[in-house]
Order: C-alpha cells, then sequence, then structure tokens
C-alpha cells in the first residue's frame, strides 16, 4: 500500500461523489458560427461519419447538427427551438 496513492484515490472518490450543480453545455443551438466553430465542426464531421449528419461541416449548430445529436444521444441541443425535454 502506498501512502500516496492512497490519498490520491481518496481524493478522486471526493470529486466523483459531489453532485454537479452548474454545468454549461459545450454546444448550443444557433444560426450563425459561435467562439467553438472548430469543436462544432468536429462535432459535426463525426456525426456524418456515423451517416447522422448530411450538411455542411460548417461550424454552425443548427436544426441538422441538432438532430444528429438526438439520434445518437436521444436529445436535442440547448436552445433548439424543437428541443424536446430530457
Amino acid at each position: 500500500v502506498l501512502p500516496g496513492l492512497v490519498k490520491r484515490r481518496a481524493g478522486e472518490r471526493e470529486i466523483f461523489d459531489t453532485p454537479v450543480t452548474d454545468a454549461s453545455p459545450l454546444v448550443c443551438y444557433s444560426t450563425k458560427r459561435l467562439p467553438n466553430q472548430d469543436m462544432v465542426k468536429r462535432v459535426q464531421e463525426m456525426l456524418s461519419s456515423l451517416s447522422l449528419y448530411d450538411g455542411a461541416i460548417d461550424g454552425i449548430p443548427g436544426s441538422k447538427t441538432s438532430s444528429g445529436i438526438e439520434r445518437l444521444f436521444g436529445f436535442r441541443l440547448t436552445g433548439d427551438p424543437i428541443r424536446k425535454d430530457d
């Protein structure tokens, strides 16, 4: 038993057991480019590779991106006008 590892694992357990009280989504619905455009493009590319997205890889998280997210994860992007409640 290594004391440093025991201490580290106890700290990890504390973080794991702490409830999340405030989390912002990484991607929100939008009809224009957002500052995180590169990340949105990567999401669109991933959805496209899974045949869940047939739009342009443009970094705009609109309705087609939201639909692909819904098909993959079962929910639409936050802010989507036709978002379904979880």
